[in-house]
């Protein structure tokens, strides 16, 4: 999570060892967000953070170009009501 002084919410980053952003990943996502809102906490962007599967490693690591940062908030807001009547149900 990271703090946005000018909008005082926050912007969400999951970290998945994949290369990919996967469908499930917005299901772990959406239930991350919906229990942080139960606490009144803002969420401004939801991020999934993966592996570049074109990377290759020269003589260093260079992490900036070793993952990949996807803006999924729209993808998680379309099931995050879903999400939370599965988990009062729950």
């Amino acid at each position: 999570m990271e703090y946005n002084p000018k909008t005082k919410s926050y912007v969400i980053y999951e970290v998945k060892a994949t290369s990919k952003v996967e469908e499930h990943h917005y299901y772990d996502l959406a239930f991350q967000v919906n229990l942080l809102r139960k606490f009144n906490i803002k969420i401004s962007n939801i991020n999934v953070i993966h592996l570049n599967p074109k990377y290759v490693r020269k003589v260093e690591l260079d992490l900036k170009n070793l993952f990949i940062t996807e803006d999924v908030s729209e993808e998680v807001e379309k099931i995050a009501d879903e999400v939370s009547a599965e988990m009062d149900a729950a």
